[in-house]
């Protein structure tokens, strides 16, 4: 069974998150964090994970404005959890991030983070991948 965990970030949209992510497979659920606490709780840290497990979650954050200490959460997640996937969500443009990254000299995302504007896209290229890169 493959989960969606959405975590979103922008308090001022319309349309949630977690009603955007259209998935149409029955093998995978959709469920929704309200907090940084809330995903460590949903991801099983501190427990022992098994790497299968963490290949099967897909962290799903939603993103308008830099917010430096969900950008450190990121990196601190893939560098915790290798193998879990996640996927940065901004509606607008990837702009604010390429700037942030000349700012400070150095990519702010590791490359293994997808950022993508086409959310359901990202989604289900990754789900249709048989074998996963750790």
């Amino acid at each position: 069974m493959k989960r969606l965990l959405a975590y979103d970030l922008q308090n001022n949209a319309r349309t949630k998150l977690v009603d955007l992510l259209q998935v149409n497979k029955e093998e995978v659920t959709i469920e929704e964090a309200v907090g940084i606490s809330d995903v460590f709780r949903k991801l099983a840290f501190g427990k022992r994970a098994s790497l299968t497990e963490d290949k099967n979650n897909l962290l799903v954050v939603r993103l308008d404005v830099p917010d430096m200490e969900t950008l450190d959460f990121l990196g601190y997640l893939h560098k915790s959890k290798p193998a879990l996937r996640i996927i940065l969500y901004t509606s607008e443009s990837t702009e604010w991030l390429e700037k942030l990254n000349l700012i400070i000299g150095k990519p702010l995302i590791p490359v293994n983070i997808i950022v993508t504007t086409k959310i359901n896209e990202a989604i289900s290229k990754l789900l249709e991948l048989k074998e996963l890169k750790v």
